[in-house]
């Protein structure tokens, strides 16, 4: 009588922990694809949010160039032009002052000088608001005048390597190329006391590899951890709306060198 009474709690307890046992699985089931689809969800919302975030700071760029190529047209076309005409009109002067009146010829002679170097300042902020033959002929015809500029200055010795000849890249990957490399440039010129500066191009199947070096005194070691004071956060925003990636080496703190990879695609 016993056995059959066991027999009978058994027959029903093994379906009902059978059931349980199904029970518990689905429970694990859904708060597994619950956690999927959660995970999924916020990876989705981290995805649109790192999308907008680069929207944004293309427009911001976007916005930006179009300021400047406003800016460097006002200025070439009227403070130019009026600077063009003043110093026409003062080698005129000149020309009769020395005759009619060499008194004043000195004079004006200083004034001509100084309009010259005003005229010069002009076309040169012109140039590096919008420079022309980036937007005519490339990236690499625009770094070559560059380092004939530097060169024949004697400021500091530029040098320019590219692997390919007639190198053209999509427009915006240019013109954000040329500014990283102008405020890279920039801090070097204003704070590593450098003598030469390395500019080295290679293009690869799907992306562009620029190594910038300088021989300055080198980056001090909290600079080069946080990478701070070196225009990094516009360099950084730049590479980023390219999809690319950078690092900045400072080996035993003498000289500076970064190392820029920029996929060769107008997908951005």
């Amino acid at each position: 009588m016993e056995k059959t009474e066991e027999l009978n709690f058994l027959n029903i307890l093994l379906p009902f922990a059978g059931l349980m046992f199904m029970i518990c699985l689905g429970v694990i089931f859904i708060a597994r694809r619950y956690h999927q689809n959660l995970y999924k969800q916020q990876l989705k919302q981290e995805n649109l949010k790192l999308q907008y975030q680069k929207e944004l700071l293309l427009s911001t760029f976007n916005a930006q160039e179009k300021e400047r190529k406003r800016i460097a047209s006002d200025l070439h076309d009227e403070l130019g032009a009026a600077l063009s005409i003043s110093r026409m009109q003062l080698i005129q002067l000149e020309r009769q002052s020395k005759v009619e009146a060499p008194d004043i010829s000195a004079a004006l002679l200083s004034i001509h000088t100084i309009t010259g170097t005003a005229l010069n300042s002009v076309r040169r902020i012109c140039h590096e608001l919008m420079p022309v033959n980036l937007e005519s002929f490339g990236l690499m015809v625009c770094l070559e005048s560059l380092v004939t500029q530097f060169n024949k200055s004697g400021i500091i010795k530029l040098k320019l390597e590219n692997g390919q000849e007639d190198l053209r890249l999509p427009a915006a990957i240019e013109l954000h190329l040329y500014r990283i490399i102008m405020e890279l440039i920039n801090n070097t010129l204003k704070h590593a006391e450098a003598t030469a500066i390395e500019l080295c191009f290679e293009l690869k199947n799907d992306y562009i590899r620029v190594h910038y070096a300088d021989n300055g005194k080198g980056l001090a070691p909290e600079i080069q951890k946080k990478k701070q004071g070196l225009g990094a956060d516009t360099i950084t925003a730049r590479i980023n709306a390219l999809n690319g990636t950078y690092n900045f080496f400072s080996p035993a703190e003498k000289g500076m060198a970064v190392e820029m990879k920029i996929p060769n695609t107008t997908d951005f």
